[in-house]
């Protein structure tokens, strides 16, 4: 069984990481595995992120405990250790990815159909995936089962592209003729992936009709989630299931649209603002604000651990 120490896991976030941190208890205390503060037990590394919603008892019948935590609290269990931190998710899931996390490796199914040479080499590929000729993917990007990739599609590196996602089919435009029938607009972009993005399972990106859509670096796309025709989503944005960002709207930088989140085409959502859940935005809304409702309203300003 894999075991590390207390005093290991801390030489590792202070020599790797920024994150500021402090230790309370046995820096011998002997870690063998990782588990939820809900199924605590010894010899394990867990997190809270609030002590105060939780049953701290549990931790009086487990021994040689590593909770990482905001503030410390009392226990008469002298075997539990902290490690103080303003971010416990953060650190929590970096300690897991260095030590218990396994390294990615690089594959291609042979049921896929990969007609682009632009594929790095480290590029993985999943069953019955199609790549068309004019992609262009980067290194370290992972392309999950059933993913279709084709027109004018440039991913960039460290990606990962989960199963089911379409990225590059046509948007939805129209106009209306003569006789009142509906007549398609042609589709001639592309979509501009950045690097460090995810995109959730059955998720669809639409390409541009004249210019590409454009998803920018460290961007987060929860499943089931509709990014229309030239949307422009900027850094580290994320969008959460169900939710629908319509053709040519903006999200700024660190926007967050919550579960089933509507945004109706040609707005802007501002900086660090968040769309609440299943909230239908009809007019754009400004920085750093909570909208909520439909249609949505300004409900307050965003708060610490509001994403």
């Amino acid at each position: 069984m894999y075991q590390i120490t207390a005093e290991e896991i801390l030489t590792f976030i202070k020599s790797n990481t920024d994150y500021q941190i402090n230790f309370s208890g046995s820096p011998h205390t002997s870690i063998d595995h990782f588990c939820s503060f809900s199924n605590v037990s010894s010899n394990s590394i867990t997190w809270i992120k609030n002590p105060v919603n939780q049953n701290l008892s549990v931790l009086e019948s487990v021994a040689d405990v590593l909770v990482i935590v905001k503030s410390p609290f009392e226990l008469s269990n002298k075997t539990i250790s902290f490690f103080l931190t303003p971010e416990p998710k953060a650190v929590f899931f970096r300690v897991l990815e260095h030590f218990w996390a396994k390294p990615p490796v690089t594959e291609r199914a042979d049921t896929a159909v990969i007609e682009s040479s632009n594929l790095d080499d480290t590029v993985s590929v999943g069953h019955h995936s199609f790549i068309g000729k004019d992609v262009s993917i980067g290194p370290g990007t992972s392309i999950g089962h059933n993913v279709s990739i084709f027109n004018h599609v440039t991913i960039g590196s460290n990606c990962q592209i989960h199963s089911g996602t379409v990225i590059g089919s046509d948007g939805f435009g129209y106009f209306i003729d003569h006789d009142g029938i509906p007549q398609k607009v042609g589709h001639y972009g592309g979509v501009e992936i950045g690097n460090d993005v995810e995109i959730g399972a059955c998720s669809c990106i639409d390409r541009g009709t004249l210019d590409n859509t454009v998803i920018k670096d460290h961007c987060k796309i929860d499943n089931l989630v509709h990014i229309a025709h030239n949307v422009k989503l900027e850094e580290s944005v994320m969008v959460i299931a169900g939710s629908v960002i319509c053709g040519s709207a903006v999200l700024k930088k660190k926007s967050y649209v919550a579960p089933g989140g509507i945004v109706k085409n040609q707005l802007e959502i501002g900086e660090n603002a968040l769309v609440g859940m299943g909230a239908v935005v009809t007019k754009s809304v400004v920085p750093n604000t909570v909208v909520v409702g439909n249609p949505a309203q300004v409900l307050r300003q965003v708060q610490e651990n509001d994403k």
